[in-house]
Order: C-alpha cells, then sequence, then structure tokens
C-alpha cells in the first residue's frame, strides 16, 4: 500500500498488487476513512459524479489540456467544480471551459497515473460510486481520457475510443500531436472541432455499420460486368491523373456509402491498409452529404448479464473440428449422414467432446479455455406479444410463431424513394444522427485532406487524400503521396531508436557488443534523416538540420555508450536525459516543418483540377447506367434470403476474413421513422448482436475460439479458426494464447488478429496462415450440433465468393 498527495492537496491510497483497475472511488475527509475491498483507493474523484456526460482529453504530462471534446453536461459540470474552487469567476461564460482550471482539476489523477507508471503498475479505467467511469490510455508522455456518465458506452468500448482517437490524430498530425494545440485560439477551436467532428462520425458509424463493429471493409457485392468496368475506370483514372494532374497518385478506390465497390493500386505502390481505408470513409462521411441508411442505431454498452450460462465453449482443436469436416456437403447431406462415414469427416458431436475432455484424452487436456459444459441448457423462449407470459402455456405455445417479413428480409426502398429521403433528411439533419463537420466544405464537389497513413515501415507516411464526390453515396478517393516522404520514414527510425537507449526487463543488461550495435543503428538513422535533405527546402528546414546535427553531439558527448551497456533500472545522468530529450523534440519539429506546416487547403493548379473534372465526367457518364443499381446496393447490400432455404433456422452471420480484414454480413435494415425505435425487431436483434460480439470477445481474450451462447430466443455461436493459402484447416497444437486485459480484438488500434496468428504460427511465412471468423445467430430452439453444421457449410460457401479478396485488387484485370 503507497500513500501520496497530489496537487490540489487530494489524497490517493494505492494498493499496487492490483493491475489496472480501480474499482470504487472513496473521498477521504478528516476523521473519516471508509475502506472498500483490496483493490484501489483513491480520493475526490468522487467530484465528477454527474449523470449525462461524455468527454475525451489528451493531456500532457506537465499537465497541459492538448485537446479536449466534451458535450455540455460534462462543460457545466466542470464550470460548476472550477467556480467553487475558484478557478473561475461567477460571471465565466456557462459555454465555455477554462482549460487552465480543468488542468487543475484534472491534475490529481494524471499525478496518480504517472506514479503508477513509474512503479511499472499502471491503471486503465476508475469507476466511481454513481457509475461515471473513467478510463485512460498514455501514449508517450501524453494521456488520453475518456469520461462516460450515462452508462451509454461500455469501458471497452471507451478503450476503443481512445485508440481510435489516437489513430485520428496521428492520422492528421503524424508524431507531432503538439499541434492540435496551436498558439492562435481560433486556430486551435479549429484544430479541436475538427477533430472532435471525426470522433463523432466513427461514433455513429460504430453503432450503425457492421464494418465499424467488427474493423473489416465490406465490398460491395456486384455482378462481374460492373466488377470488372470499375477496375478498368479506376486503371484509367490513375493514368490520367498521374500524366495530366502531375501527382503521385499511388490508390484510386470507389465508395459507396461506407462500402468499397472497388479499389485500384499501381503496381510499385506499398499496400493500402484495411485500417487505412476505414479512416478514409470516416474522413469521408465527415466532408460530404450522405445517403441516411435505415439501420437501426445502436448502443456499444455493456452486454447485460445473461439468463443462462454459456452452453458450450472450446478452445482451437473444437473449431478444428467443427471446420474440417466435409466442406462440399451441403446441410441436407450433412443431415443424412451416417454412423459408416469416416471419423474425421463425421459431424461434430460437442458431448462426445466434452467427455473427451473430462477424461484428458483431447488435444487440449489441461488447457482451461478448452473446458465444455456437461449440462446441456435450452431456456424458453422469452415472451412475445404472441405469447402468453403467465408461465403457464404447453408445450406448442413455447414455439415461437414466425415473425413477420421485415425482421429477416425487409424489402429494399426503391431509387426514387431512396433519393426522396436523403433530400428531406438534408434539410432535417440533427448533431445527434449525423456529426458536425465543415458546412461549407461538404457542398463542395472535390477535396483534398493531408494525412498520414501507416505502412510496415512507417506508421505515419505523408500522403494526400482526393475526395470526388459522384452521386449520391459515391465518391472517387484518390491517394497519392507527398515529396520526401521517405525523410518521414528515417525519422520514425530515429524516434523509435532513441525510444530504445534504455534497456528494459526483457532484453536484459546489454553488452558492449550489442550497445555498441545499438549505436550504430542509432547513428544511421539520423545520418540517413540528414542525407536525403541536401536541396534547397527553405530557412525553416535548414534551422532544423542544423539544430539536429548540433543536438546529435551533444547526445554523443553525453556518455551515450555506457548508459547502453548500464544494468536495467539505472538512470540517465540529467544532461543525457535532457539531450535526448531535446533531440526527440527536434525530431518531431523538423517532421511538423517538413509536412505539417500547411494546414489548410492545399494549394491546387488549375491543370490539376482540369484533370479532376475530367475524371469526374468520365467515371460518371459510365456509371450512370448503374446509380440505381449502385444506391440499393449501397443500402442493403447482401441480404438472408439467398441464406434461408441452404440454413434453416439461421437469422444473421457475420463472417470476417482476418487475412484481408473483410466482413460479410447480411444488412439489417428497418423502416426510417424506425431507426431508434427500441421496440423495432430489426432494432433488438441488432442489438443482441453487437452486445454478443463484445461478450463473446471476451471469451476469446480468455484463450476460447469456439462459444455457443443462448440469449433469450437466439442460439449465438461463434468460431475463430485458421487455414492455409489453400484453404486447408491448420492446427493449432497448442493452447491459444490468454490475453485477457489486452486492447479489444480490432485492427484500428492494434493488428490484434495478425499478431495472434503469428504467435500461435511463429515458424510460418508471413501471410502463409489465414486467420477467419465467424458469428451466426439461430432461432433459439435450433440446437448447437445443427449449428456447428451451419458454420461448416456456411464458411465452405463464404470462403468460395471471397477468393478475389485475397489477391491484389490490380493484379485482376
Amino acid at each position: 500500500m503507497r500513500t501520496f498527495r497530489g496537487t490540489g492537496g487530494f489524497l490517493f491510497v494505492v494498493n499496487s498488487r492490483e493491475s489496472h483497475k480501480i474499482y470504487h472511488v472513496i473521498k477521504f475527509v478528516p476523521r473519516l476513512q471508509k475502506t472498500v475491498r483490496p483493490a484501489f483507493l483513491a480520493s475526490q474523484v468522487s467530484k465528477f459524479h454527474c449523470k449525462k456526460m461524455k468527454a475525451l482529453l489528451i493531456i500532457s504530462s506537465l499537465p497541459d489540456i492538448i485537446f479536449i471534446h466534451a458535450d455540455k453536461g460534462f462543460v457545466k459540470h466542470i464550470n460548476k467544480l472550477s467556480r467553487e474552487a475558484g478557478f473561475i469567476g461567477e460571471d465565466h461564460n456557462e459555454d465555455e471551459m477554462d482549460t487552465t482550471a480543468l488542468s487543475q482539476i484534472f491534475s490529481p489523477m494524471i499525478t496518480s497515473l504517472t506514479y503508477m507508471n513509474e512503479l511499472g503498475n499502471p491503471y486503465s479505467s476508475i469507476l466511481c460510486e454513481d457509475g461515471t467511469l473513467f478510463v485512460f490510455r498514455q501514449f508517450d508522455d501524453m494521456v488520453f481520457t475518456a469520461v462516460n456518465g450515462d452508462g451509454e458506452e461500455s469501458e471497452d468500448f471507451l478503450k476503443r475510443k481512445l485508440l481510435v482517437l489516437f489513430k485520428l490524430a496521428t492520422l492528421h498530425y503524424g508524431p507531432c500531436l503538439e499541434l492540435l494545440k496551436p498558439e492562435i485560439l481560433s486556430a486551435q477551436k479549429k484544430a479541436w472541432k475538427t477533430l472532435g467532428g471525426l470522433i463523432d462520425t466513427w461514433g455513429f458509424l460504430s453503432s450503425q455499420q457492421q464494418s465499424f463493429l467488427v474493423e473489416a471493409v465490406e465490398r460491395i457485392h456486384v455482378n462481374q460486368t460492373l466488377s470488372e468496368m470499375s477496375i478498368k475506370l479506376l486503371d484509367t483514372t490513375l493514368n490520367l491523373a498521374r500524366t495530366k494532374g502531375e501527382q503521385n497518385v499511388l490508390h484510386a478506390l470507389l465508395l459507396v456509402n461506407t462500402k468499397l465497390l472497388s479499389l485500384y493500386s499501381s503496381r510499385n505502390a506499398s499496400e493500402l491498409k484495411a485500417a487505412d481505408i476505414l479512416m478514409i470513409t470516416v474522413i469521408l462521411h465527415n466532408i460530404f452529404p450522405h445517403s441516411k441508411q435505415a439501420i437501426p442505431l445502436t448502443l456499444n454498452r455493456t452486454p447485460p448479464p445473461l439468463a443462462h450460462p454459456v452452453v458450450r465453449k472450446g478452445g482451437p482443436s473444437v473449431s478444428h473440428r467443427i471446420i474440417s469436416g466435409p466442406l462440399s456437403q451441403g446441410v441436407s447431406s450433412m443431415q443424412g449422414e451416417t454412423s459408416g462415414t469416416s471419423a474425421h469427416s463425421d459431424p461434430v458431436d460437442i458431448n462426445t467432446s466434452s467427455r473427451k475432455y473430462a477424461s484428458g484424452d483431447a488435444e487440449d487436456v489441461g488447457y482451461t479455455g478448452s473446458s465444455v459444459e456437461d449440462e446441456f441448457y435450452s431456456p424458453r423462449s422469452s415472451p412475445t406479444p404472441f405469447s402468453p407470459v403467465d408461465g403457464r402455456e404447453s408445450a406448442s405455445q413455447d414455439v415461437p410463431k414466425p415473425p413477420k417479413e421485415h425482421f429477416f428480409t425487409p424489402r429494399a426502398p426503391t431509387p426514387e424513394y431512396l433519393r426522396k429521403l436523403v433530400e428531406e433528411e438534408a434539410e432535417g439533419e440533427t448533431d445527434e444522427e449525423e456529426p458536425d463537420s465543415h458546412s461549407s466544405d461538404r457542398q463542395h464537389e472535390y477535396y483534398r485532406q493531408p494525412v498520414y497513413l501507416s505502412s510496415d515501415k512507417c506508421p505515419y507516411l505523408p500522403h494526400v487524400l482526393h475526395f470526388v464526390r459522384l452521386g449520391t453515396g459515391t465518391v472517387l478517393v484518390l491517394v497519392s503521396e507527398t515529396k520526401q516522404s521517405n525523410v518521414a520514414s528515417f525519422i520514425y527510425q530515429a524516434l523509435q531508436s532513441l525510444a530504445s537507449i534504455k534497456p528494459s526487463e526483457d532484453q536484459g543488461q546489454r553488452t558492449a557488443h550489442q550497445a555498441q550495435t545499438l549505436l550504430e543503428k542509432l547513428e544511421a538513422s539520423v545520418r540517413r534523416v540528414l542525407e536525403p535533405i541536401r536541396t534547397a527546402v527553405g530557412v525553416a528546414v535548414e534551422n532544423q538540420i542544423r539544430n539536429l546535427r548540433y543536438r546529435w553531439e551533444l547526445v554523443k558527448r553525453g556518455d551515450l555508450l555506457s548508459f547502453m551497456m548500464a544494468p536495467v533500472g539505472a538512470e540517465m545522468s540529467p544532461q543525457l536525459e535532457a539531450s535526448v530529450n531535446e533531440m526527440t523534440r527536434c525530431l518531431k519539429s523538423l517532421f511538423s516543418v517538413m509536412f505539417c506546416t500547411s494546414r489548410g487547403e492545399p494549394s491546387i493548379s488549375e491543370q490539376q483540377l482540369a484533370t479532376i473534372s475530367q475524371i469526374k465526367g468520365m467515371l460518371q457518364s459510365q456509371l450512370a447506367d448503374f446509380e440505381d443499381y449502385l444506391l440499393v446496393k449501397g443500402q442493403r447490400n447482401v441480404t438472408m434470403t439467398a441464406y434461408l432455404e441452404d440454413f434453416p433456422g439461421l437469422v444473421h452471420f457475420i463472417y470476417v476474413d482476418r487475412s484481408s480484414d473483410q466482413v460479410t454480413a447480411p444488412s439489417i435494415n428497418t423502416t426510417p421513422s424506425k431507426i431508434r425505435d427500441t421496440s423495432d425487431p430489426c432494432y433488438v436483434i441488432k442489438q443482441k448482436i453487437w452486445d454478443m460480439w463484445v461478450y463473446i470477445h471476451s471469451y476469446l481474450l480468455l484463450g476460447h475460439t469456439f462459444i455457443a451462447v443462448r440469449d433469450g430466443d437466439f442460439l449465438f455461436t461463434y468460431c475463430l479458426w485458421f487455414e492455409d493459402s489453400s484453404g486447408n484447416p491448420v492446427v493449432l497444437h497448442c493452447p491459444l494464447p490468454v490475453l485477457h486485459g489486452s486492447p479489444p480484438p480490432g485492427i484500428l488500434s492494434t493488428s490484434f488478429y495478425k499478431d495472434l496468428t503469428r504467435r500461435c504460427f511463429p515458424s510460418a511465412p508471413a501471410n502463409a496462415v489465414r486467420c477467419y471468423e465467424l458469428m451466426c445467430v439461430h432461432v433459439g430452439l435450433v440446437p448447437v450440433q445443427f449449428a456447428t453444421k451451419h458454420i461448416r457449410s456456411l464458411a465452405s460457401a463464404l470462403f468460395q465468393t471471397s477468393l478475389g479478396a485475397n489477391y491484389p485488387i490490380s493484379l485482376i484485370q
């Protein structure tokens, strides 16, 4: 137990045996001290008790507020606390927040967090007695903080939100996040409004689109004629842009609403990652008016407790047995299988697997993540308007009546209806339904945005996005690389080398040879930064280069080599620490001067505008005959109608190919007036899908790759498995790593699935093993054994339809 006092006289008592959470917050007053279970104790955070408030903050270690995005409830509450503490006067504007006062209020929490980080035992969240939740994530010397007081956002979602906030901030400023707070107040407000609008747009899409729930790109399923034509059009577009536009254009995308129609990349271009495509989609939705889709808006909440325990759960061997069955056979033939079939091809008998695990004969014996429940739970359907609720109904009354058609297969609106809907809703939009964006820019047909996209060598390579609006919901995106972008990669390598100077516990104390090698690597990275910048690049860049050379000499003179060979835990000398910090700031300043100085509208020549106009006219004329088709496909890409006959009892599914991060899932549509109607069946099932995706992935982090859960009227089954490049299931002979406490699975924040694949198959070449996910939703009366047959057959069918996604688009002519 450690006790220390933060600024403002706040007392913190911390039990370091718990690793990452403060479960309760207790206010300490003289002569009165409350005790809670051994986790964490903190004080004065209870001042934040206020329902209906949300906020996102980026706070430096000073502490200084670098960014804040908050609702009116948070602003009002902070002003109340500031006025009580004497930080602001009674005449302060209630609609504005004093950042200096806010820094004083948050100072105790930042002090506590920094102290625990220094001890190597940080915490990630604080839960107040009234349910107000604080979530923290530290990147370098900045603390990203999320506050939620209404309970509509779960802790896992807030963790994702902070990681996405960091992704969006890096997308706009690279490593120079300090640029979020320019000295000019008007520029600061504009920067905060822009980033706040983007995070609101992401939040809106994450409650609406399945692609943002699972963090994967959804491709529009179109006929072969349109697919081939769109690829040829993008090829022509790239050639026109490179020959006439004087731009180093690498990628061209056609997006319809949030779905990808086609992507074409030049042959020498690096891969455009799926995470960047999702971020481009967020920017696109924040710029242009888009078609309001009749899709229920769900809550990213903590899943409510289940009425019954998990029906089945298992490890990799269970998933392998499910997938490695007779892939070529349909459900009808699988129903007629007899005991004479080979053992390897038999449908999975979950009960038999359970007995094998109990007797220790299974591959995962001793692996707690592969245990299976022996008892089969089959709860009665939850009360519906069609069934009595007094508990005395007969067995025949337990069977739910078939729901109305729009529950599974709502009729797609006509193109004329969709256009009318867009026009009507464009007049009456609210901030709640669509996040705020640049009102003037949203009327433009062409928009340019400098961004920093990720690659295998650097997470922030400078690029420029060109958005060209072609029609309702249809946008062309050109991605061009800026000049001297290789310098950004060298700056990143130098920053990484500087960050690795201090030896870690995993590495242990370095030998003289290791320290010398690291020093040579650092010196080479600095030299690579300086060498490409030899031409006239301006006075500001030359000053930064001169300062960088001077700082590097100071670092070398600070006995750097001796510190690299020091034992783990050794402290830097004050002179060396100051020199390293100054060099880090100098590298970031060089990046800022070279790539971030012009944050306004990039300059564009008349020739480039003429080229864009020519490209726009060509695409509009070629796609005119498909406009109505694309308008409907943007609303309803895949429907359950095509699967109902082959998979009786199947209500919904989500299939994700994690090798390419692409998702296939039926659309969940309703009528426009029922988007927020909690009694609408589409809303109910969509909320259950959102809840269950989060719930199931909590089991994935514990090492389970197969989960079956009954919740009310539905049976949810989830399976994760691995295959080779030929589509053959790959056996994992060891338990899945337990990753409890790691960031939520996804691709926007971390490369969770690629890291998981590397951990499970460390000796396999890159991209040799592919990872897949499939979650199925059945009606509650379907047995688990029957659902596993559907998993096997559905995975086979979806693999056949997504074969083209595993190959570069630029090679498909």
